[in-house]
């Protein structure tokens, strides 16, 4: 399956499609199905390998593949009502609350940052894995990840900001600059890129009025930032640029690297029911049931291309629910995990309605979104990424109530 996913691209593109529109329609968003697509290719890249799997000689255990396909639309689908939410709300924004939150968010990522930047092993300044910070620094993926919530919600701000005005301003650039320039110190293999593509998806053009000089600009400026960042990343990785070009293109189809693997080494030894220590790894080892192995993701990678040094696959929540459960079993997790993702967005839906005003309303939509974007893909960071985005909301909750406090007393 994984030589597979990287043979069958055409197949793959034109079901990731075609699923994109059927699940945005399922919700009452089917306008939004190409920026659903532009905000976040994964989930519906998830679903359309299940869909393209059938045709894979010889093809793995249909009722395994059923249950993957059932639990990837649903949460293709939530993706896409949340994401409708979104972009009702982005709209009435006020140009104040857009200046305020782009202003304190940008100070706090950068707070955020620095503590990972003087970290061994980051990014660009690693000498092994562009990771390796993780390992030597037990708070290094919660900065990571807090950066990940603050940039989803930068993303909505700046598209409510074009929308507006129809250009960015010296303050929109500012925390463009500043996103692009981390990335490429964190090493990312265009990070920064699909970050701009998801603010692009959340703008209203037609109000926006951006003249055709405007649009140009703006491409050449992003295209030559995405240039000179892939010349940096690739020397750094000692690749040739179209080396790094073909590398990047296919990460998108590897999206599916930890499913098609799973499927691949699957094995009795494997899927022996442990499905819930190496799933849940924190709460396995509370409950006095700890996991056996390292993360799915790594051990994938170890096995097929004998990787020893920590790097791996995303833990996509299929692939742990086919490497260990039995075959022809997945559909059990997959059930218990589209509850768990149907209940996850009613959540974040009845959170969102306990602000009154459009800003932060956006911006907890903005961080259930980019939580939820991670339950499919990588079900592990989910689990460090879910208290970040409950602090984070119950954070804003507890600062709304007490500006509109002592504004009234004023």
């Amino acid at each position: 399956m994984y030589e597979f996913i990287l043979k069958e691209r055409f197949v793959t593109v034109l079901a990731t499609v075609l699923l994109a529109f059927l699940a945005s329609s399922l919700v009452g968003a089917g306008r939004l199905w190409l920026r659903g697509l532009m905000y976040n290719l994964a989930p519906a890249m998830a679903a359309a390998f299940y869909a393209v799997a059938f045709l894979a000689q010889p093809q793995p255990n249909s009722m395994d593949l059923i249950a993957g396909l059932l639990f990837e639309i649903t949460v293709l689908a939530l993706f896409f009502r949340l994401l409708f939410k979104l972009k009702q709300d982005i709209m009435l924004i006020s140009k104040e609350d857009v200046a305020r939150v782009l202003k304190w968010t940008v100070v706090v990522q950068i707070l955020f940052a620095l503590p990972n930047m003087t970290t061994a092993g980051f990014g660009l300044f690693s000498e092994g894995s562009r990771i390796d910070y993780l390992s030597a620094n037990s708070l290094a993926k919660y900065y990571t990840y807090a950066g990940l919530l603050i940039s989803a919600v930068q993303a909505a701000f700046l598209a409510s900001l074009v929308t507006e005005r129809g250009y960015l301003g010296i303050l929109g650039w500012a925390v463009i600059i500043t996103n692009l320039v981390l990335s490429v110190l964190a090493g990312s293999k265009g990070g920064g890129f699909l970050w701009l593509l998801s603010i692009a998806s959340l703008i209203e053009y037609r109000r926006a009025r951006i003249h055709s000089c405007k649009i140009i600009m703006v491409l050449l400026i992003g295209g030559g930032a995405v240039l000179i960042s892939s010349l940096i990343i690739a020397k750094f990785f000692s690749l040739e640029l179209g080396d790094f070009i073909e590398l990047a293109m296919s990460r998108f189809f590897l999206y599916n690297d930890a499913r098609a693997l799973s499927l691949d080494l699957r094995t009795s030894q494997s899927a022996d029911f442990s499905f819930f220590s190496e799933a849940f790894r924190s709460l396995g080892n509370l409950f006095g049931s700890p996991p056996r192995n390292d993360p799915l993701g790594v051990v994938l990678y170890e096995e097929k291309f004998s990787i020893t040094n920590g790097g791996g696959a995303n833990s996509s929540f299929m692939a742990l629910a086919t490497y260990y459960f039995p075959i022809g079993y997945a559909l059990i997790p997959a059930l218990m995990g589209m509850v768990g993702a149907i209940f996850l967005t009613g959540g974040a839906l009845i959170s969102v309605k306990l602000f009154s005003r459009p800003a932060p309303r956006v911006m907890v939509t903005s961080i259930w979104l980019a939580s939820f974007l991670t339950y499919s893909q990588d079900f592990l960071a989910f689990q460090v990424l879910l208290p970040l985005a409950t602090l984070a909301v119950l954070t804003i909750w507890v600062c709304r109530r007490y500006f509109y406090a002592t504004t009234t007393q004023l």
